[in-house]
């Protein structure tokens, strides 16, 4: 019987011993580093382009409207001269005559358009709570959908990522690590697309564009 009891409690020691370095184990995996949250505008406090950007297309006949998809307090507008057409995201220059647009907030190349058409109220300026655009990992770029989408799981498709991945649902901004869920476009011929999930992944980066000034 004491035999027993001294295997029994020799037994008892050694699993709390794993179960302590199981925990400790865990406790010492290195976490994602924290999102890196980028508030950008491609002009300066002056309404000159800033530091960093350069010229890439001009072009004229443009319009405006007040109130942009993707940063809120911006501008949204267009050009039939310019095969991009519409510009979701600009900013007003010194003169008012001229803003400043960036398609993707990790670009350093800008279009700027002359307004020769004038600006229109549009839905105003407003708040955006979502980021205009998020990288996970290393590589993968993902540009926040401003046009009807599709929905998986109950969730909105809010962001393209590539010709393959999209997020959909919430950003999670729990913490100092944001994340967002990952899923993989799966075609089955025809028109026929469902979304298969990679999971929940953290946020390297996420970006948002600066208030304009008004026109």
């Amino acid at each position: 019987m004491r035999r027993r009891l001294s295997l029994l409690v020799l037994a008892l020691a050694s699993s709390a011993c794993l179960a302590a370095a199981s925990r400790a184990t865990v406790a010492a995996s290195p976490s994602a580093p924290a999102t890196s949250v980028v508030r950008l505008s491609p002009v300066d406090a002056q309404g000159a382009l800033a530091t960093g950007f350069t010229i890439h297309h001009r072009f004229s006949n443009a319009n405006c409207e007040s109130g942009s998809p993707t940063v809120g307090k911006a501008y949204e507008c267009f050009t039939p001269q310019s095969g991009q057409g519409v510009y979701h995201s600009c900013w007003v220059q010194t003169d008012h005559h001229f803003v400043i647009c960036l398609v993707e907030p990790w670009q350093h190349k800008v279009d700027r358009l002359h307004v020769t058409r004038g600006y229109g109220k549009g839905p105003g300026f407003h708040r955006i709570h979502l980021p205009w655009g998020v990288r996970i990992g290393n590589r993968i770029r993902c540009l926040v959908i401003v046009d009807p989408t599709d929905t998986t799981r109950g969730h909105r498709v809010d962001y393209g990522c590539n010709h393959k991945d999209v997020l959909a649902g919430p950003i999670r901004r729990r913490g100092a690590t944001w994340h967002a869920h990952v899923y993989r476009r799966v075609h089955h011929g025809g028109n026929r697309l469902t979304y298969k999930s990679l999971g929940v992944k953290p946020i390297a980066v996420a970006w948002f564009g600066k208030p304009s000034q008004k026109a």
